[in-house]
């Protein structure tokens, strides 16, 4: 029984909301520089203890390759089988969009060297 979730009103509006804000990023990275609140950011978390170091990367891990693996699991388990394929597929498929597409459109140096010159 089809739920409010998966309308295509909900589906569209997320994939619209996914092409803003993937076209937002993009148009800020695509400058070549980096603005001063994405500067301060950058400066806010690498002044943070190095104690945090080993967390912050766990959680950076989690995002990119535990969370789709533990929704697709879930889906897996409610019978929504294209879904849980879906999300299964979805790691691959965004390391190679974001390697082989994104990164050839969008070039700008890493934080380290285009905000501190290599020097944190």
């Amino acid at each position: 029984m089809p739920t409010a979730i998966d309308g295509p009103r909900t589906q569209t509006v997320a994939l619209l909301a996914a092409i803003a804000v993937l076209t937002g990023t993009g148009a800020i990275a695509a400058t070549g520089s980096v603005p001063g609140w994405e500067q301060a950011i950058f400066h806010a978390v690498n002044g943070l203890p190095d104690a945090l170091r080993v967390p912050m990367w766990t959680f950076q891990l989690l995002g990119l390759l535990l969370v789709p693996a533990l929704v697709g699991i879930v889906a897996a388990a409610t019978r929504r089988w294209w879904l849980a394929a879906c999300l299964f597929a979805l790691i691959p498929v965004k390391l190679a969009a974001e390697h082989l597409v994104v990164k050839q459109l969008v070039h700008r140096e890493r934080p380290a060297s285009s905000i501190c010159g290599l020097d944190l």
